[in-house]
């Protein structure tokens, strides 16, 4: 049986004080990234998927739901290194995203 790794997403919506944003959480490292709301994704589920597979570099194998509503999400990745939080991920122009 191969060993997988479950991120958690979560879609937080917006306040005073803050924008929409979304919650990928390591069930592994107990270590949680907040990305602000990209509306180009159709879900800020789709949003976490491309983050973890186009920023991190993780392999993405399975997605599922973790509850009856559409607010938490799993993606399961081969992947077991912790977020960076202080890493910068810039776009083409070199303006900072997340």
């Amino acid at each position: 049986m191969k060993h997988l790794h479950l991120i958690k997403v979560k879609y937080l919506g917006a306040t005073d004080t803050n924008g929409a944003r979304i919650k990928i959480t390591s069930t592994r490292h107990n270590q949680s990234k907040y990305l602000s709301k990209d509306y180009e994704f159709d879900s800020g589920f789709q949003q976490a998927i491309d983050y973890l597979h186009t920023d991190l570099k993780y392999t993405v194998v399975a997605t599922c739901p973790l509850n009856y509503g559409d607010t938490e999400h799993g993606i399961l990745v081969q992947e077991f290194s912790e977020f960076k939080p202080q890493d910068k991920v810039l776009d083409e122009d070199g303006n900072r995203l997340y």
